[in-house]
């Protein structure tokens, strides 16, 4: 019988080591330096993507830039090799719950539709045709929104997506994290919205903390450091308000 792998809180001997946190995003795509700060603090280096892992360890933390042209089950990869210790916002789906072990329910997901604004569409029904080309992520829970919001459309997997709809490789991209500074970025495309003006969401989802399967010693104490955290307010106002300032609304 194999011996158990050793939890991420101990490394050769240390309680709560440096932890090696995988993130996949460029931090430049997301890092809007003039947001409102999070409690007295900015998002540096390290993106906002890492931010759980820093307030959770409150002491050295090793960021890994996972390949970000890699699918996200590959990125999950990286955890099963011990490569990372928490992958700290991956969308908490069946299928992805039998690779990893999940953490409670994080940081909320709104699923939006961005489209090249030559295009004309204005509504689901622009979108959802034959011929019409989305992008989305490689592996993403998106593609599964995709099937059922626009099942007429056909999927492109791109880890460029933003660049597929500027060189004209799509029409649209369906995605879940899109920020206020990404869409002034690319002022050539826009959101679906409704007939109130309001972007359209197509999908709520929770990203939660993903740890190491088996590593119950680890999974026990971030969902103690979340449940903690939680009722001293500070999930809600870093998730609630702090999180949601920087998406696009």
């Amino acid at each position: 019988m194999q011996p158990p792998m050793p939890t991420a809180l101990m490394r050769e001997g240390e309680p709560i080591a440096p932890l090696f946190v995988g993130v996949l995003h460029p931090v430049e795509a997301f890092v809007d330096h003039d947001a409102p700060p999070f409690e007295e603090d900015r998002v540096e280096d390290i993106g906002i993507e890492a931010k759980p892992g820093s307030r959770m360890v409150q002491q050295p933390m090793h960021v890994v830039e996972l390949d970000a042209e890699l699918e996200v089950l590959l990125d999950i990869d990286a955890l099963h090799h011990r490569e990372v210790d928490l992958l700290p916002k991956h969308t908490n789906i069946p299928e992805r719950a039998v690779l990893v072990d999940f953490a409670e329910p994080l940081i909320p997901f709104e699923v939006v539709c961005i489209v090249r604004d030559d295009t004309g569409f204005r509504t689901v029904e622009d979108v959802n045709r034959e011929g019409v080309v989305i992008a989305t992520w490689p592996g993403s829970s998106c593609q599964r929104v995709i099937a059922e919001k626009f099942p007429r459309a056909t999927v492109l997997g791109t880890t460029s997506w933003r660049n597929a709809l500027r060189e004209g490789q799509a029409h649209a991209a369906v995605m879940d994290i899109v920020t206020k500074i990404s869409m002034r970025m690319y002022p050539e495309q826009r959101a679906l919205t409704g007939p109130d003006g309001k972007v359209l969401v197509f999908a709520r989802e929770y990203a939660a903390p993903a740890v190491y399967p088996g590593d119950h010693r680890f999974l026990a104490w971030i969902n103690n450091w979340i449940r903690y955290h939680r009722a001293l307010g500070m999930i809600d106002r870093w998730c609630g308000a702090w999180w949601k300032s920087w998406l696009v609304e």
